[in-house]
C-alpha cells in the first residue's frame, strides 16, 4: 500500500463533499409558542389581563388587547423574490368577538409594509388567519425582519402561529 496517497484521501473527499452541498430549497416551516408573544400597547402592560402558557395567551380582561410576537426569518432572499411565505395564526373563540392580526415586515429604518386581516367566530371555535404567499419584495421592502401583532377579543386565544419560509436557506455561501 503506498503510503503517500493515505493522508490526501480525507482532504480529497472534503473537497468532493463541499461540491456536493445543495443549499435547502424546499420550505423551512417553523412552529411558535403564543406563549412567546409580548403584550403590546403604549402604556405599562398589565400582564394579570394576559395569560401567557406554552399553549396560548388569553385575553383575561373585557376589552381588546394586543400582543406582538416575533418571527425568525432565515431565509436568504427576501420573501417574495424568489418565492414568498405563509404565516398561518390559529386562534380559540371563548366568546363572541373579533381577532385582528398585522403582519409586518421592515422597520423604521428603510421603510416597512404591513398587512392586516381579521376573523370573527362563535364561541367555541377554532378559527384561523392565513396571510399567503406574503411578497415584501414587491412592496420595496428587502432583507428586513418581520413581525406579528395581534388584537385578542375579550377571553379569545392566540394559540400558535406557524412560518412557511419557501425560499432558500442555509446556503453557505451567503454571508
Amino acid at each position: 500500500m503506498n503510503s503517500k496517497i493515505l493522508p490526501l484521501a480525507p482532504a480529497i473527499a472534503a473537497l468532493l463533499s463541499i461540491g456536493a452541498y445543495q443549499p435547502a430549497h424546499a420550505a423551512d416551516m417553523k412552529h411558535y409558542s403564543a406563549g412567546g408573544c409580548a403584550p403590546y400597547t403604549t402604556g405599562t402592560p398589565n400582564y394579570n389581563e394576559l395569560r401567557f402558557r406554552s399553549d396560548g395567551v388569553q385575553n383575561q380582561s373585557n376589552g381588546y388587547r394586543y400582543v406582538i410576537c416575533p418571527i425568525v426569518r432565515d431565509a436568504e432572499d427576501t420573501w417574495g423574490i424568489t418565492d414568498g411565505a405563509d404565516v398561518t395564526v390559529h386562534f380559540r373563540t371563548n366568546t363572541t368577538g373579533n381577532f385582528q392580526c398585522t403582519l409586518t415586515g421592515g422597520a423604521t429604518v428603510g421603510g416597512s409594509h404591513a398587512i392586516t386581516q381579521s376573523i370573527s367566530g362563535d364561541p367555541g371555535q377554532n378559527i384561523d388567519i392565513v396571510f399567503a404567499n406574503v411578497n415584501f419584495a414587491a412592496e420595496g421592502v428587502t432583507d428586513a425582519p418581520v413581525s406579528l401583532v395581534c388584537r385578542l377579543p375579550p377571553k379569545g386565544t392566540l394559540s400558535l402561529y406557524h412560518v412557511n419560509e419557501r425560499p432558500v436557506t442555509d446556503d453557505p455561501h451567503v454571508p
